[in-house]
């Protein structure tokens, strides 16, 4: 799962991933991502039960574990697919303000489009407070990331429960030298453009390096992220993997829809914006990761709550002919 939460990139969550905020106040919400890569998503952008394993190698952060070869080889054997998950409360910390119900659904969707992959992800969810009070959330993200890795489109629209519609639209773009920039436009036709550094991923090929990494035995890494999905872009994005789980990346469901069992990563992702000097993450996202991309559970720690992301329907895209 890619870009934009939750994507994750990837899951989707990420998402932000890019994006879902909930205001409530007196609550601190942080994003919810989901790869972002898928997602992601960034959202979708899981505390769960992480496996951290010393023993592993660690590869030091800001370098490249493996030749853009393995990256491409290891992002074409991605599959392109649908998958609807159930998002359900986990948790919540008692009190007034406390999170007492989620209901929602987050659509994400990873297609191959010969020269570029695709993403979608629509986020609907529902939170119910202590006090009896409702707050309604929609999410929507879409991107087109090139398989050079060299440019990258995005459009984001936020509904957080209240009147205002945030939205953002914009592309990224790296040269061949390293580094780039990124151009936003909101809501109110406001350009922005950020500075790029060198090294930074789009959330495809963010995803294929924590793959990589994943069976390559590597521990952690950390890289520089661009997904789109918010101004606070790009992040130091830090993926603490753990041991292949045989049993995390199979289902009954996966079966149905001719997917052959496969083990999954478990893999913690923590989010750092660059221009923030705050030793703490943003926010952090903990996915399932299969060898194929696919996003075998997903959970999203608010701090205040957990929200749990199970797929209840998958579909596998056919490829184009290139």
């Amino acid at each position: 799962m890619t870009g934009g939460v939750f994507g994750l990139g990837g899951v989707f969550c990420r998402e932000k991933s890019a994006a879902l905020r909930a205001f409530r106040p007196g609550i601190k919400v942080k994003t919810i991502m989901i790869s972002r890569n898928p997602t992601l998503c960034r959202c979708a952008f899981v505390l769960a039960a992480w496996l951290f394993v010393p023993a592993m190698p660690v590869q030091a952060a800001g370098r490249t574990p493996t030749p853009d070869k393995a990256l491409d080889k290891t992002a074409a054997a991605l599959a392109a697919h649908r998958v609807v998950y159930k998002i359900s409360l986990k948790s919540s910390r008692a009190g007034n303000d406390s999170v007492t119900d989620a209901k929602g659904a987050m659509l994400y969707r990873f297609a191959d489009v010969c020269d570029a992959w695709i993403v979608e992800t629509n986020i609907f969810l529902k939170l119910t407070y202590a006090d009896g009070g409702d707050v309604d959330i929609t999410w929507s993200f879409a991107s087109q990331e090139a398989k050079d890795g060299l440019s990258y489109r995005f459009r984001m629209r936020h509904a957080p429960g209240q009147d205002a519609v945030e939205t953002l639209k914009g592309k990224a773009t790296l040269g061949l030298a390293g580094g780039g920039s990124a151009k936003f436009t909101d809501q109110d036709a406001k350009l922005t453009t950020v500075k790029l550094p060198p090294g930074t991923l789009f959330p495809t090929r963010h995803l294929a390096r924590v793959i990589e990494a994943g069976r390559g035995g590597t521990a952690f890494v950390a890289d520089m992220l661009f997904d789109g999905s918010s101004l606070d872009n790009p992040y130091r994005v830090t993926a603490s993997i753990g041991r292949a789980q045989s049993a995390a990346g199979s289902s009954p469901l996966f079966k149905d829809a001719g997917i052959e069992d496969a083990s999954a990563w478990p893999v913690r992702l923590a989010f750092f914006p660059i221009k923030s000097k705050e030793a703490t993450p943003e926010f952090e996202l903990g996915v399932d990761y299969r060898a194929d991309g696919l996003a075998a559970h997903i959970t999203q720690d608010f701090g205040n709550f957990t929200l749990d992301m199970t797929p209840g329907e998958i579909e596998v895209l056919a490829r184009p002919e290139c």
